[in-house]
């Protein structure tokens, strides 16, 4: 089952994590843009080394919240919480 509500607009997902998150897509390295309605990818302040970081992959029909690595050169958004 899909965890976001996909639509058109979108519209907010069940929250049932406790982790509230709207699909944003990412832009790679050559400009392009993929994943809009589908996935979220946030940066982690976390480096792997100079040239990569690990980032957090979240998908719609995933309830599982991926960890790797990933080259600096794409962009993905940052999540900003206050303490």
């Amino acid at each position: 089952s899909t965890l976001w509500n996909v639509a058109s607009p979108p519209s907010p997902g069940t929250n049932t994590s406790g982790f509230s998150a709207l699909p944003s897509g990412f832009r790679l390295s050559n400009g392009s843009f993929s994943g809009i309605s589908d996935e979220t990818i946030l940066w982690s302040a976390t480096e792997v080394d100079a040239s990569s970081a690990y980032i957090r992959y979240l998908q719609a029909n995933s309830g599982f919240v991926n960890t790797y690595g990933n080259t600096k050169s794409n962009g993905f958004p940052v999540r900003c919480l206050r303490d």
